[in-house]
């Protein structure tokens, strides 16, 4: 019985000592876009919005790039104005953050130009 007792007490402070050192990861899917107009079409102007329950996305830092280009980089840059491709040219959106402790997310979209 005592035996049993030990057992359970060391297994509890194990998990104790360890349940601390674990951690979430932050995924693309704690960030969420939104498009304004929500379906663009060629040769529209475009404004993005990322928003974020998880991410502090105000002190983060924020790279937009429009097919593979990067065009606004700045820490808590959640809005960014873009145009789309001309008619039957896809306009690849992508958004890299960067958190306050250096994890990184990247984020994609492809807009068809119909």
């Amino acid at each position: 019985m005592q035996i049993h007792f030990l057992k359970n007490k060391i297994l509890f402070i194990a998990l104790v000592l360890l349940l601390p050192s674990f951690s979430f990861a932050q995924t693309e899917g704690d960030v969420s876009l939104t498009l304004k107009p929500e379906n663009p079409g060629p040769n529209s102007s475009v404004t993005a919005t990322i928003q974020s329950f998880s991410v502090d996305l105000n002190k983060a830092k924020i790279s937009w790039l429009v097919n593979g280009k990067t065009i606004a980089t700045g820490t808590g840059k959640i809005n960014f104005d873009f145009t789309t491709g001309q008619s039957n040219t896809k306009t690849n959106l992508e958004i890299q953050i960067e958190t306050t402790n250096n994890v990184k997310i990247d984020k994609k979209i492809v807009l068809d130009g119909g």
